[in-house]
């Protein structure tokens, strides 16, 4: 059975479209249009997801029109507002320089600078003007990393860790100085 930690977030039927079971699909992703021949996905439905498949799909302004086989006007009212979700393994791969929020849990983060380790990400924040890296450091203290979209950043899958161009005084600010530099 397919659980939500196999899974990421494509979005949410927003509400039906019509009278005979057609939905609005919004899909949360840089390229919607990416996902338009997707042939079925999953709905978090209380604690579990269930399999729908998609009849037909065309686009609605910002959105897409899904009819998803077996689903007539009253069963759309019942998902609409449900969040939709695909297998991780259906993400459209990315180069080292970007990365899926998600899959940077656990990963360490660097200043590419000096290599010096800000510790392991525990959070990313995305509410604001640019996401937030957050790293518990060796010393155990919080560090929040931002993101803007001027900002290098290394992406090693292999090694788990992304490596960050920092602000001046970020590193300094966090991790303190070396008492050999006093």
């Amino acid at each position: 059975m397919i659980t939500k930690t196999d899974c990421f977030n494509l979005g949410v039927l927003t509400k039906p479209h019509g009278l005979e079971g057609e939905m609005l699909l919004f899909i949360d992703a840089d390229e919607p249009a990416n996902y338009r021949g997707i042939d079925g996905f999953f709905v978090e439905r209380g604690d579990r997801l269930v399999p729908y498949f998609v009849d037909s799909m065309r686009p609605h302004g910002k959105r897409f029109v899904v009819q998803l086989e077996g689903v007539n006007h009253e069963m759309a009212l019942q998902l609409a507002g449900l969040k939709v979700y695909l297998p991780l393994d259906q993400l459209p791969a990315l180069d080292d320089r970007t990365f899926y929020f998600h899959e940077v849990m656990g990963w360490t983060c660097a200043d590419a600078e000096t290599g010096t380790s800000l510790g392991q990400i525990k959070a990313v924040r995305d509410d604001g003007p640019y996401p937030l890296l957050i790293t518990k450091t060796d010393r155990g203290s919080e560090c929040i990393v931002p993101l803007p979209e001027h900002v290098n950043v290394e992406v090693d899958r292999e090694a788990m860790q992304l490596t960050v161009e920092l602000p001046p005084g970020l590193l300094e600010l966090y991790l303190g100085q070396d008492d050999d530099e006093s």
